[in-house]
């Protein structure tokens, strides 16, 4: 492997001081513009990662994802590569195809406002990375590949494929449609600015073993967001989602594979009605895992933890909003307490062995704090928590790998396929 050296500058905004930057010996400070935007309410600022100690303030609370994103595509247009932050949440980073060292000054001067961020070149492009990623969605599709997930990860140029214990099938189908021989581990993409395009590296396949296991698996409590589900004849075990409203009338949710359009759900011994809205049945592949079932008297604006903690929901992230690195909760009826950790991946698909069919728009994270997912957290509510202790909603937890990673649908994308809005 040679040694690659990085462009990296960082500008850390006057307004809010996040702690140290990750890349120590290769920034150079500079201050935003004068005068500002003010900052968010500190009531409804997120406070980092219950659990943990000395997690700072997230920037993603310090100005929206989606709002640096715009800006960066005004200023780079199809050089954009991709925006996230960094595992510190000290600061964003945008990605930029073919970074040079001159027209970094005002690129930052164009980008930064209230919150402090990173520009680093990357070699491959969005464009480039999602024509072999498309590639290999028709691939898998075509061949009916035995493979549980892909996922785009722009930062690193790779497009990632779960194949549990078919590797070595997968990985030679994968290469006679691609064209591009797979890997088995992530080589670093990390070039310094102004490097010919020829000596560029190309967009990767990763291959690997890791398998996603959809969640769900026995109790029995009051409707919040968090708690035990049964569902359908067999009692289906899952978990309760978020609290929404369509045509005036009250659903909680849950995964769509946990059962299909008019399973009986019964939830603290009751039947509640039975499921409706199934988007992972409603086309192929499925753009969310989710489900909705009436409420009656029992509607609930909270979601559980503990038995000493119930947090109140006041708002949802949007789609946009939800960026690598970022940092969010969940807590299933069967893991019992909250897990929390980074958001690792974007523009996930993941196979649905219950559907037999992928599903589209989803997200990974990784277990930092906390129990992990289990079977039986279908459903769960993903989230993240504020500086007052209420949370907003981020998504609804789909499955697990068994090994620290989780995959999400995320709440906006539900809310439009189904025609809810977030009660709170």
């Amino acid at each position: 492997m040679h040694k690659r050296r990085t462009v990296v500058l960082v500008v850390m905004s006057a307004l809010l001081t996040l702690g140290a930057g990750s890349m120590p010996g290769r920034a150079t400070p500079a201050m935003p513009p004068a005068a500002p935007a003010p900052a968010p309410a500190p009531s409804e600022r997120a406070a980092g990662v219950e659990g943990t100690t000395g997690k700072p303030v997230s920037v993603a609370d310090v100005e929206a994802p989606s709002v640096v994103r715009d800006r960066a595509a005004a200023a780079l247009a199809d050089r954009l590569v991709d925006v996230w932050v960094t595992p510190d949440q000290a600061s964003y980073v945008v990605g930029v195809h073919h970074l040079t060292a001159a027209e970094t000054p005002a690129l930052l001067r164009s980008l930064v406002r209230r919150a402090p961020v990173i520009v680093v070149d990357r070699p491959v492009s969005r464009m480039d990375l999602d024509v072999v990623a498309d590639q290999v969605r028709r691939s898998v599709r075509l061949r009916d590949l035995p493979v549980q997930e892909i996922a785009t990860d722009y930062e690193s140029g790779v497009v990632l494929v779960s194949a549990g214990t078919h590797v070595s099938s997968v990985s030679t189908e994968l290469g006679r449609a691609t064209g591009i021989t797979p890997r088995s581990a992530i080589d670093p993409v990390v070039m310094p600015a102004g490097v010919p395009t020829a000596a560029l590296p190309t967009p990767q396949v990763v291959v690997t073993s890791a398998i996603d296991v959809e969640q769900e698996s026995p109790s029995a409590n009051p409707y919040r967001a968090g708690k035990y589900l049964a569902v359908g004849g067999a009692r289906s075990n899952c978990t309760a989602s978020f609290l929404v409203r369509k045509n005036g009338r009250h659903y909680g949710m849950t995964a769509g594979h946990c059962g299909r359009n008019g399973a009986v759900v019964r939830f603290a011994g009751r039947i509640r009605g039975t499921i409706q809205h199934n988007t992972l049945w409603a086309r192929n592949p499925a753009r969310t895992d989710a489900a909705l079932f009436p409420l009656s008297s029992d509607a609930s604006l909270f979601l559980f933890e503990s038995t000493s903690r119930i947090r109140r929901v006041t708002g949802a992230y949007k789609r946009p909003d939800l960026v690598k690195n970022m940092w969010v909760c969940t807590r299933g009826a069967f893991s019992a307490a909250p897990s929390c950790g980074p958001i690792t991946a974007v523009n996930v698909t993941t196979y649905s062995n219950i559907a037999r069919r992928n599903v589209q728009t989803g997200f990974a994270w990784k277990k930092v704090t906390g129990p992990g997912t289990r079977s039986g957290d279908s459903g769960a509510p993903v989230y993240r928590v504020l500086a007052n202790g209420n949370v907003w909603a981020v998504g609804v937890h789909r499955a697990g790998d068994g090994r620290g990673t989780s995959y999400f649908t995320p709440l906006q994308t539900i809310l439009l396929e189904t025609g809810a809005v977030l009660v709170y």
